[in-house]
């Protein structure tokens, strides 16, 4: 096959409909809808038109490649990073090298942002994936290992079926002996506003405070407030969790409070009001095998997807 002549270039607006075919159609398991890429590309507060790239054949779109860093940086170390958070070719224009090109084009602009490390492609808040799905698109994983990208990581997405949610033993007796500490678990009210917003950023970061934040506007909107479920002791804040309709998570307990079952509880707690709300089923993108054999297997999750993040550069 002659390779054919394309042209990497920002894309333009009156592309997007097609951008969004191409990759409903390059990345079915990732369910790529026009409202979700509207929410996670072009709602990105530092989305970077630049970095919005298309592989152009004449007047058809071969490819597409979405580079991002965040801006401002989270911290020093952020302010390194970059992003690639999709990349996807045509099938009719694969084994071309237009992927290779895509890719070149999307590190050459996150230099000039002065980004020294490449992640494929944990880019909160705008990431779809944690990672390359290992078994939908192994010829990714290839391709990124070929350019100089290396295995940083392999998260797992899991999902528990909400009907047949069944709290283990050991939950309601860590529930009692917590209780009888002054631990309470309970959903967000107002009162506890300010306490979750700085325990999230002070102990997980800026994401988390975003999605916490988000939700409580969502909530006092009129969403359940058992969206969110906090765990506190003495006024003071031990743990969080989150959910957004069947997406299960943030979930995350204070450094100096693991170890005493609290993880066991929000969790169940927020399972409960997901189960209570209707739902079948609750699932994550992102987690580790260390995380699923001490939390989430008690609560019936199994793995059902699993990521390699890459990683190219150094800080």
């Amino acid at each position: 096959m002659n390779r054919v002549n394309v042209e990497i270039s920002p894309a333009q607006w009156c592309e997007i409909p097609a951008i969004i075919d191409l990759l409903s159609a390059a990345m079915p398991v990732d369910g790529i809808t026009s409202a979700r890429f509207t929410r996670q590309v072009l709602l990105d507060p530092s989305h970077d038109a630049d970095g919005f790239l298309v592989a152009k054949s004449g007047n058809t779109i071969a490819g597409v490649c979405v580079a991002a860093a965040r801006n401002p940086p989270l911290d020093e170390n952020d302010a390194q990073r970059g992003f690639i958070t999709l990349l996807a070719v045509d099938a009719r224009f694969r084994r071309q090298g237009i992927g290779t090109k895509l890719i070149a084009a999307a590190e050459a602009r996150l230099a000039a942002r002065g980004r020294s490390v490449v992640l494929v492609s944990p880019y909160g808040p705008g990431y779809f994936t944690p990672g390359i799905d290992i078994a939908a698109y192994p010829a990714a994983v290839n391709l990124f290992g070929k350019l100089g990208y290396e295995q940083a990581s392999r998260p797992i997405s899991m999902q528990t079926d909400l009907w047949q949610l069944k709290e283990p033993e050991f939950v309601e007796q860590t529930r009692r002996k917590l209780a009888l500490a002054g631990v309470k678990i309970e959903p967000y009210r107002v009162e506890l506003t300010r306490p979750i917003l700085d325990f999230a950023q002070s102990e997980f970061g800026l994401d988390w405070f975003t999605t916490y934040h988000q939700t409580m506007q969502s909530i006092l909107r009129g969403d359940d407030a058992g969206r969110i479920v906090a765990a506190h002791q003495d006024g003071k804040v031990l743990g969080i969790s989150h959910h957004d309709g069947e997406r299960f998570g943030p979930i995350g307990v204070a450094a100096s409070a693991r170890g005493r079952g609290l993880g066991h509880l929000l969790m169940f707690a927020t399972l409960g009001n997901q189960k209570r709300a209707g739902l079948r089923c609750a699932w994550f993108l992102w987690s580790d095998d260390r995380t699923a054999a001490r939390l989430y297997h008690a609560g019936g999750f199994k793995e059902i997807r699993r990521f390699v993040v890459m990683r190219k550069g150094h800080a």
